[in-house]
């Protein structure tokens, strides 16, 4: 007979008195045997059922060995103590099941824990150091592998530059020192490739507006490789010339005047470029001291207008002379349909720009207008007749400064306002104008005074000038200076001739009283009728030629002479005084005690003695 386990649930009922039903389930008491003997024979322990009262409902041991189990069971779910079983230290590990009401308790000797627990540990060690030695392995492997490229970059790095790694050093930070220096050179040569393709690319246009392109290579080929295009057949070019601009330099600190001049000509070429952009295509390029713009007018189906390029022109130079003080003078050629006139549009704006000698700086000169006024009717000559010339040198000599200005503005106004001359006629007159007052220097006698501003350094300025404006207004300088001198020189020498002719007047007023001191009837009054002047400024003049004044010489003219009778002669004071010209013997006394502090009779005991 098998025995077996009821396991029997209640049905409820709506009252608490009874259930209604219940469901009651056999479980054949052999098969849980052996699944528990499967468990004791895994974990090597005891295995029991236990019902809510702890008492063994089943057991993987023989009924005869069933153990006594103590009330150590606590109330958890599950846990675990330690207690003697069969002379044994066992432990009772337990687990309830909250459902059933059943308890399931396994029992193991403690040294078959512990012996189960040094084999996991000795399993662990065993699979710690596989794992060690396997990661080793595979970490070399790898390393190895992955470290291969490093080496390779490392050797390449320290073959294609002059620097060396040292034993121990950091590799990682060799490679990103030297992909740091790589990118470094990378950009310095991108900076020196575009540096070397602006040259390139001015020389090209340089070439192009001179008309020497190599016809080898086609001009639409080769824009490309200068980054340029252009977009239709209408061309025309444009030349600026700087003029000296201090206001912008002395705004600028802390650059060399070539890095000023550099930073003035990317500040027009930007500009430039720019209000050209807006409308058409412009290219700018150094040439010859100057700024070129070659402008290509847009296809829009109409043809280009000189006002339209004229007025951006304006734009541009309105722009720089009111935000950076930088002062142009532009010329305009006329407008080409063809690339190759480039040359020629760029020989007319060279024309035009000469042009500045009469129209002045700062100006836009078109080639168009100055074509246009060169159909009419020039003077075959400009006013500057010999008289006028001699006039002006005449001026000059005498100091005449308003006379001078006066004469050299009539000269101007008639050859630039009254009747415009022609460019060539323009030169001819600023040379004769040179040579005008190199003459006038040189009569003058003052080519060879560093201090006058008629030296040779003021003439090398007057050749030097680049509009009749500048010459006019150097010319003015000029003028104002060298007349400014020679009236000082004139003033001068009438001093200096004013003085000797009064030293000579004061000498011969002297020699007259030396002649004429016996004469009782000579005074200041007498002199001046002699001399034909008042007595008063007669005798001012002479106080300021001799220090004294003219009564008192007379006096000690006199009394010299009285003394050399006292000395020389045993006569009386009568006869003295009527010798050198006194009216009386009292006069004498009278004017001798002034001067000698002594009567002349003292004076006669004193020398006698």
């Amino acid at each position: 007979m098998h025995q077996s386990i009821a396991h029997i649930s209640y049905f409820a009922s709506n009252t608490d008195t009874k259930p209604e039903g219940a469901v009651v389930i056999l479980v054949d008491e052999s098969k849980l045997l052996t699944a528990l003997q499967n468990v004791q024979l895994f974990n090597g322990g005891e295995v029991l059922v236990l019902n809510k009262e702890n008492q063994i409902l089943l057991s993987s041991l023989e009924t005869n060995q069933q153990p006594v189990l103590t009330n150590q069971f606590a109330s958890d779910d599950q846990g675990f103590f330690h207690e003697t079983y069969n002379g044994q230290d066992s432990v009772f590990y337990y687990i309830s099941s909250k459902k059933t009401n059943l308890k399931f308790v396994t029992i193991m000797p403690s040294a078959l824990v512990w012996q189960k627990a040094n084999n996991v540990r000795w399993i662990t060690y065993i699979s710690i150091v596989l794992s060690i030695l396997g990661g080793s392995l595979l970490t070399f492997f790898f390393l190895k592998k992955n470290y291969n490229p490093i080496r390779q970059l490392i050797l390449t790095f320290k073959s294609e530059s002059n620097e060396q790694l040292n034993d121990g050093s950091n590799e990682f930070q060799f490679i990103q020192h030297m992909i740091s220096n790589t990118v470094n050179e990378k950009e310095q040569a991108n900076i020196r490739l575009k540096q070397q393709n602006h040259l390139l690319r001015s020389n090209f246009m340089n070439r192009l507006l001179k008309g020497r392109v190599d016809n080898q290579i086609p001009i639409e080929d080769a824009l490309p490789a200068f980054e340029m295009h252009f977009d239709s057949d209408q061309f025309a070019v444009l030349l600026f010339y700087v003029e000296a601009n201090e206001l912008f330099f002395s705004s600028i600190s802390g650059k060399s005047d070539h890095e000023k001049a550099k930073l003035l000509q990317f500040i027009v070429s930007n500009v430039v470029e720019d209000i050209m952009n807006a409308k058409h295509i412009g290219y700018m390029t150094e040439i010859d001291d100057m700024l070129a713009c070659i402008i290509n007018f847009r296809d829009t189906g109409q043809a280009g207008s000189l006002a339209e390029l004229r007025q951006m022109t304006e734009e541009a130079q309105q722009f720089l002379k009111t935000k950076f003080q930088i002062d142009l003078t532009v010329s305009i050629s006329n407008i080409h349909t063809s690339i190759v006139d480039l040359s020629i549009a760029y020989k007319e704006s060279v024309d035009a720009m000469e042009y500045k000698l009469i129209m002045g700086r700062k100006e836009i000169i078109s080639f168009h207008e100055i074509q246009s006024e060169a159909l009419n009717e020039i003077p075959q000559g400009y006013y500057y007749p010999l008289q006028v010339e001699q006039q002006l040198i005449n001026f000059l000599k005498i100091g005449e400064y308003d006379r001078a200005k006066e004469t050299l503005d009539t000269i101007v106004d008639r050859n630039l306002k009254i009747n415009q001359i022609s460019l060539p006629l323009a030169r001819c007159l600023m040379f004769d104008l040179v040579s005008t007052m190199v003459k006038a220097l040189h009569e003058i006698g003052d080519t060879q005074e560093e201090s006058s501003g008629g030296s040779l350094k003021e003439i090398e300025k007057l050749t030097a000038c680049e509009t009749m404006q500048d010459m006019h207004e150097q010319l003015t300088e000029m003028l104002k200076e060298v007349c400014s001198n020679n009236l000082a020189k004139r003033k001068s020498t009438l001093i200096q001739i004013r003085h000797q002719d009064l030293e000579t007047l004061a000498q011969n007023i002297v020699s007259f009283i030396q002649e004429n001191y016996h004469d009782a009837d000579m005074n200041i009054s007498m002199i001046g009728l002699r001399f034909e002047m008042k007595s008063t400024y007669l005798s001012k003049l002479f106080r300021e030629q001799t220090g004294e004044g003219l009564l008192d010489y007379i006096n000690k003219v006199r009394i010299m002479k009285a003394k050399e009778l006292i000395e020389n002669q045993n006569i009386t004071l009568n006869e003295i005084s009527s010798l050198v010209g006194f009216s009386d013997v009292n006069a004498l006394i009278r004017i001798f005690k002034k001067y000698e502090g002594v009567t002349p009779g003292k004076y006669k005991e004193m020398y006698l003695k």
